[in-house]
């Protein structure tokens, strides 16, 4: 849900813009600690996981570009490459918690997440709070803030963690987060590097990737590893075929689409040039 606030939180004003029903709250001068405390204490979110960065299209809602808010004109970024910006970051609570963000999803206060105004929804960046040091992985979701002077907007879970909580704003750097960078893994592979692309041994039926073909099981194995909980489906390595290779695959995908995915977020997270095995 689109929100808006004198402090900067989100505006009705982008109604028409993302076609969304939306509600309305207002924060106080004094900040965002009248927008609404969560019942959860602070040392009970210092151990909230930070989100893992990692390819995510762009969300449906709240990429319009250009939208108007407070009559002033906003334009999202193309890309979130090269980002980075000083400024003052605020936060927003429980007025919001179960509302609909501007991407569509829920907000949920004792989730890392924030707000931004001109990022690609969804952007994963690095915020660092210049007051005490700390630094957070943040996912960004939602529009806002719009007060001037404000560049970020943080989840409760997220304030509490940088230490924005409970003085309501900070100086901090935001730096976006290249996620075809994130969880690279260092050459693994020597001369096994020309047998990647080698023929794949029978599925046994369904759509497969083939993310690399090893002559050496425990290369086969590192990559799966290095595969396993990047959401890209199941990973397993296959037994030595008649060549002697190991076979890092990804699937069964029930249909084409489902594999032309991971086959791309292995090439734009990996730099992996797999194959689509039918």
């Amino acid at each position: 849900m689109i929100r808006a606030s004198c402090s900067g939180a989100r505006t009705i004003g982008l109604l028409v813009l993302l076609g969304l029903v939306s509600g309305c709250g207002f924060f106080s001068s004094r900040g965002a600690n009248d927008d609404g405390i969560p019942s959860r204490a602070p040392m009970e979110l210092m151990n909230v996981a930070e989100p893992v960065p990692r390819w995510e299209p762009r969300s449906e809602l709240g990429n319009h570009s250009p939208y108007k808010v407070f009559g002033k004109s906003y334009r999202v970024l193309k890309t979130s490459e090269g980002y980075s910006e000083t400024g003052v970051a605020s936060w927003y609570g429980t007025k919001f918690h179960g509302r609909k963000t501007s991407s569509g999803e829920p907000y949920d206060v004792y989730k890392i997440s924030a707000a931004h105004k001109t990022l690609p929804l969804p952007t994963y960046v690095k915020v660092t709070n210049l007051e005490n040091g700390r630094t957070l992985t943040v996912r960004v979701n939602d529009r806002g803030p719009f007060k001037s002077g404000r560049i970020i907007d943080l989840s409760y879970a997220a304030a509490v963690k940088l230490g924005v909580f409970p003085k309501g704003t900070a100086r901090v750097r935001v730096e976006a987060i290249p996620v075809e960078k994130q969880s690279v893994f260092n050459r693994l592979f020597t001369s096994d590097s020309k047998t990647k692309s080698a023929p794949a041994a029978n599925t046994g039926g369904g759509i497969f990737v083939q993310a690399g073909a090893f002559s050496s099981r425990s290369n086969a194995e590192r990559l799966e590893q290095r595969l396993k909980g990047q959401q890209l489906g199941n990973t397993s390595t296959e037994s030595a075929d008649a060549r002697g290779l190991f076979r890092v695959m990804l699937g069964p995908f029930e249909t084409r689409g489902e594999a032309e995915f991971a086959k791309q977020r292995l090439l734009d997270s990996f730099g992996i040039r797999a194959l689509i095995i039918q």
